[in-house]
């Protein structure tokens, strides 16, 4: 019988430990997360009431994920090329907000937000147009093809953006941008101009995506392999608070979003997602 007693007592001292072990760690999680949240917001962003979980596109300890190279406002590609079709409403029938998108094609390189080169160097659409169905190859009937065909020529290029009348921002495997200045007439594209825009040498390690909007646009952005450079109102407090009071901005490390680079699983410039689910909106364009 004093066995049984302190068995039971025992027992019963080595549960509470279980649970104050337990509860202080997801008190700890909770905290770290909130401190991610907080200098979040800090940063500029606002939190958002939208719904993401895709258990493909999240780190999770000791399981193979899918990590997101690109994100655009209805799909994700991975750093493996693969498409994911992914909402922030309703969820698939699977689910999930997110799902894999039906075709065997793995993107090599994109242009804007809607065409993509594929493994098999053909050209497709990314997302539904007046041009063509999502995932339909883009034939000469675009009036863009030709342009199209000039930047997917260079295997070295793997992003590019339409930036100005005929000007373009472009991402290359050495890590740099460039902007390239084309003329498209009757003999078809021709490059007229092109310079070093963002180098590897002024941010210290190769430059994985970008989005640029405008040097007054907070939704310009720099993604390097371990910082983040964003565009900032340098006088922020001042001119939110005064109507004659215009914004400064100033394109600099950002230092909160880079302390939590590996909390930050996709990130395009507007909206940014986190490990634990959580979506931030960032502001529009202030210009």
């Amino acid at each position: 019988m004093l066995y049984f007693i302190y068995k039971v007592g025992y027992d019963m001292k080595k549960l509470k430990y279980i649970i104050i072990c337990l509860f202080v760690l997801i008190c700890c999680t909770g905290c770290g997360n909130s401190e991610v949240n907080r200098d979040i917001r800090k940063a500029g962003l606002s939190i958002s009431t939208e719904k993401f979980e895709c258990d493909i596109l999240t780190p999770k300890a000791g399981e193979e994920y899918a990590a997101i190279k690109y994100l655009g406002d209805s799909y994700a590609i991975s750093t493996t090329g693969v498409i994911y079709e992914i909402s922030f409403g309703k969820m698939f029938s699977n689910n999930e907000y997110c799902r894999q998108a039906n075709t065997e094609r793995k993107v090599v390189a994109i242009i804007g937000d809607s065409i993509f080169k594929a493994d098999d160097n053909k050209i497709y659409y990314l997302t539904s147009s007046s041009d063509g169905e999502k995932y339909a190859e883009v034939t000469t009937a675009d009036k863009n093809y030709y342009a199209y065909k000039f930047f997917f020529n260079d295997s070295t290029i793997l992003k590019v953006q339409l930036v100005g009348d005929s000007t373009y921002f472009v991402l290359k495997d050495d890590g740099n941008i460039y902007k390239y200045v084309l003329i498209q007439n009757r003999d078809g594209v021709q490059l007229v101009g092109s310079e070093k825009m963002y180098s590897v040498d002024t941010y210290g390690s190769m430059i994985l995506d970008f989005n640029y909007d405008g040097p007054a646009s907070v939704s310009t952005f720099i993604r390097t392999q371990k910082d983040y450079y964003r565009v900032v109102a340098t006088n922020n407090e001042e001119c939110n608070k005064y109507v004659d009071v215009p914004c400064e901005y100033d394109f600099k490390k950002d230092k909160l979003l880079t302390k939590h680079y590996d909390r930050i699983i996709a990130f395009n410039g507007k909206k940014l997602i986190t490990d634990y689910f959580r979506i931030f909106n960032v502001g529009g364009s202030s210009e």
